[in-house]
């Protein structure tokens, strides 16, 4: 699915909550959403249910994740899935991001030579 259909899907479906992620320092939400007869899988994070940080400002989370997103694109790292922002939500505004299936076993401690080297300038 092209990405402009899978950011017009994050802004504009009905969004419904399915679950919700139990281990994080937020409140963080697996729903559904509905957008001209198509259905995709994302993650709420509503702004209400953030902890605040001693190093950022309070109620940023949201924004900053549209942002990691926003630069990840602008620098064609292609290493954040689609990210948007929306004033409302089932529990008030929040950060809305494309659901990527993946693989618990497979993380940062045994990526491959090629996963490690994607990642590099991201550090750089």
């Amino acid at each position: 699915m092209p990405g402009d259909d899978n950011l017009n899907n994050l802004r504009y479906g009905e969004m419904q909550i399915k679950g919700e992620f139990l281990w994080g320092s937020n409140y963080t939400f697996l729903v559904e959403i509905i957008h001209e007869q198509e259905t995709i899988r994302a993650v709420y994070k509503p702004t209400r249910g953030e902890r605040p940080l001693w190093d950022f400002p309070s109620a940023s989370l949201a924004r900053r994740e549209v942002a990691a997103y926003l630069v990840s694109e602008a620098l064609n790292w292609k290493l954040v899935p689609p990210t948007v922002y929306r004033k409302k939500g089932p529990i008030g505004p929040g950060s809305v991001q494309l659901f990527v299936d993946h693989d618990p076993e497979y993380h940062y401690f045994n990526f491959t030579a090629e996963d490690h080297q994607r990642l590099r300038p991201t550090v750089l």
